[in-house]
Parts: structure tokens; sequence; C-alpha cells
């Protein structure tokens, strides 16, 4: 781990996101910016680190998106729907079995472009479904960073609450 990330896990307290409207209890960094959105479909929360620097291309993220499903799916099958939106040349790991707010979930990293400046990305995602939602939790950093905020991104994984 470096020790940025090491700093920002000392220096940098976790807040709580509450949103009683979707359902959702979660914990991170409190300088990181939070981006909602809700729609018909479902409801996206979008958090992101801070600009270490000018030269820095891609802001490490992580994007929780609730889902509501017109019919019950398989996890499996959620996991295969929502990956296909990374077409292109990513490369995914073998699937895992994981946890998500007590659910049981599926756990893929993959490799591939984050945005045309920063080709270079590593992705860790999880998905879980229930009878009428499906749960996307993402990361995303470039593939030099990528292991700098994983133990914060885990913290963050461990306190989503579904409630």
């Amino acid at each position: 781990m470096s020790g940025r990330a090491t700093r920002l896990t000392m220096r940098d307290p976790f807040v709580v996101y509450r949103n009683t409207n979707v359902g959702l209890i979660m914990k991170y960094p409190a300088s990181w910016q939070k981006s909602e959105l809700s729609e018909l479909s479902g409801f996206t929360l979008g958090l992101f680190s801070p600009l270490e620097s000018p030269q820095n291309q891609f802001r490490e993220s992580v994007v929780l998106s609730i889902q509501t499903l017109l019919a019950p799916i398989k996890l499996g099958d959620f996991r295969q729907f929502n990956l296909q939106a990374f077409e292109g040349p990513y490369e995914f790991g073998t699937p895992t079995s994981a946890k998500l707010a007590g659910l049981p979930a599926c756990q893929v990293t993959f490799t591939g472009p984050l945005n045309p400046v920063s080709p270079g990305g590593r992705f860790l995602a999880l998905f879980a479904v229930t009878e009428t939602r499906g749960y996307v939790f993402c990361y995303a950093a470039s593939a030099s960073r990528f292991d700098s905020f994983v133990a914060i991104v885990q913290e963050m994984i461990e306190s989503v609450d579904i409630v």
C-alpha cells in the first residue's frame, strides 16, 4: 500500500452516507466528492477521490448502482448483463463469491481503459441481487494506483448496508 493511501486512512475520517429513499447506508472518506442520480430505473451514488496533483488524469472512484428489476434474475445473469457495458479491450478475471450488504455477491476484477486519456485501468466490481433490485459496486483506478486504495475500498464495501 502506498504512503498516500495510508495517510488518507489515518487522516481522512470516514463519513456516513444515508439515503432513506433507496434504503442505503455506506461509509466513505470525507474528502471524496459525492454525486447522486435518481432515475425511474434506479439510483446511482458516485464517490470520487480528490485530485492529488494537476498531473492527475483520473480520480479513483467508487460507483454504487441500485437497479430496479422488472423480474427476478439469477446473480450470474445479472453480472453478465452489467459487464456487457465494458465492450472492447477489457480482460476479465475469474468471478469469485463475495458478500455485499450481507447478500450473496459475485466479485470480478478486470483491466482496460478508464477513458481515452487514461488507457491503463483496473476495476473491482461486485454484483448482488434481491427479487426486486440489482446492486453493482464498482471501484475504478489507474492500474498503478489501484492497490493504493484497496484497503479504503474494502472498508467501504464492508460498510454497505441495505435497509
